[in-house]
């Protein structure tokens, strides 16, 4: 190397055994090192959450790191499985920024891409689609889908390819860009059907690439953030909120963002315009006002955005928001007792500072309303039971709990279904 011959050498290395010296992270960067680059391999081969952890904390190395990647034994899963588990770990290594990914034999009917006499193996063609898919690219991180698919974001030039699975089938009604294609691990592509503007992207089990995203639309999605993710289960007064953006698209831009909030839900201005240079921040700020029967936990937050860059873009991001802040609230599970009666057990928790006093209204269908109150409350849970004669007849129907703080301003709502 020090003649001018371009030598490189690479030192074999298990992950199981901590990096030599001279290229862990404590290592002076300045010292000449006797290799270039450390492989890494494992046997057996390590989970992709495994490898993401090794990669994790070996991420100042000073050397580069190459990841030698073996597939999984032919005939010890089915081949999904099999090809599932490569591609996990490909994306996994691309992720935490290996420098090199390879498989060590790639002509061997058991553990290769290629059968023994040079045909293609079953894992060749999931190994080729993502290779094909991922080289080149940078991570750039993932995007909040309607139906909260999984997926990782990779970028490449001006364009994008986004990797997504989800344990339930499920579609993804969303605007990608204007050359969509979808392509299975097995290099089958296809076109996806349209809803006006948003293509329909069905999701499964295994991974599947999304190519030709464009990639300002998609970092706008990831850079789009709210400045508050929980509020107060307060519905007697406006609780203020801000939206913060930036222009990804390399040049100067107007556009507006209207929030879609859930139905009756008041927000004030509902509709923004702005005008952003190329990298410039915005911010929407406004109040929102709650109904009175909105219920605790999670909901969705939609804002739909109309960007004028060198053509028309319309897009939505997807968020969501909490009512109420963690520190109170009630644990409920029903069933049907001995007697036929629907058992509705209601435990109420406090976790602030405070003691607390609560009027709690249980609402059921063509039933009478209940009535419990919780006074003074303090760090000890509080349990109480509503019995319902005939408990078969609501099996199955939505009923809603109210707490109302007794001389306060929270509330807490809660629908759920009875259960046997």
């Amino acid at each position: 190397d020090q003649l001018g011959q371009d030598v490189n050498l690479a030192l074999g290395w298990g992950w199981i055994h901590a990096l030599p010296e001279s290229a862990d992270k404590g290592a002076d960067k300045d010292t000449d090192l006797p290799w270039r680059s450390l492989v890494l391999s494992a046997d057996p081969p390590m989970t992709h959450h495994e490898l993401t952890a090794y990669l994790e904390s070996s991420k100042d190395a000073t050397v580069s790191r190459w990841v030698v990647l073996q597939p999984v034994a032919a005939g010890e899963y089915p081949v999904e499985v099999r090809a599932d588990d490569l591609l996990r770990r490909m994306i996994a290594a691309k992720i935490q920024g290996a420098d090199a990914v390879f498989c060590p034999q790639p002509f061997s009917t058991k553990r290769g891409l290629m059968n023994d006499d040079g045909t293609p193996g079953e894992l060749f063609m999931p190994w080729r689609t993502a290779a094909l898919a991922l080289a080149g690219s940078e991570f750039l991180g993932s995007l909040e889908l309607p139906n909260r698919s999984p997926n990782q974001i990779f970028g490449r030039g001006d364009e994008a390819v986004m990797v997504v699975w989800n344990d339930r089938p499920a579609e993804e009604v969303l605007y990608l860009g204007e050359d969509i294609r979808q392509v299975d691990i097995w290099g089958h592509r296809t076109e996806p059907d349209k809803q006006e503007h948003r293509h329909v992207i069905p999701v499964g089990r295994w991974p599947t690439f999304i190519t030709g995203l464009s990639r300002p639309v998609a970092e706008w999605r990831m850079n789009c953030k709210l400045a508050r993710t929980k509020y107060p289960s307060v519905f007697n007064q406006s609780h203020q909120g801000s939206l913060g953006f930036e222009n990804s698209f390399s040049r100067n831009l107007t556009g507006t963002a209207e929030l879609a909030l859930p139905e009756n839900w008041s927000v004030k201005p509902k509709l923004a315009g702005f005008r952003l240079d190329a990298g410039e921040p915005g911010q929407h700020r406004f109040d929102i006002r709650l109904p009175y029967d909105t219920a605790i936990g999670r909901h969705d937050f939609r804002i739909d955005f109309l960007v004028q860059a060198d053509q028309p873009y319309r897009f939505s991001v997807y968020r969501r928001l909490a009512i109420g802040l963690g520190d109170l609230y009630v644990e409920i599970t029903t069933r049907l007792n001995t007697k036929g009666e629907l058992e509705i057990h209601q435990r109420f928790v406090n976790e602030t500072n405070d003691r607390v006093n609560f009027r709690c209204h249980l609402f059921t269908p063509d039933r009478r309303r209940l009535k419990t109150e919780i006074i003074a409350l303090g760090k000890l849970p509080d349990d109480q039971v509503y019995r319902l004669p005939n408990g078969k007849e609501l099996v199955g129907r939505t009923l809603w709990l109210r707490a109302e703080e007794i001389d306060g301003s929270r509330v807490l709502n809660y629908r759920f279904d009875a259960q046997e």
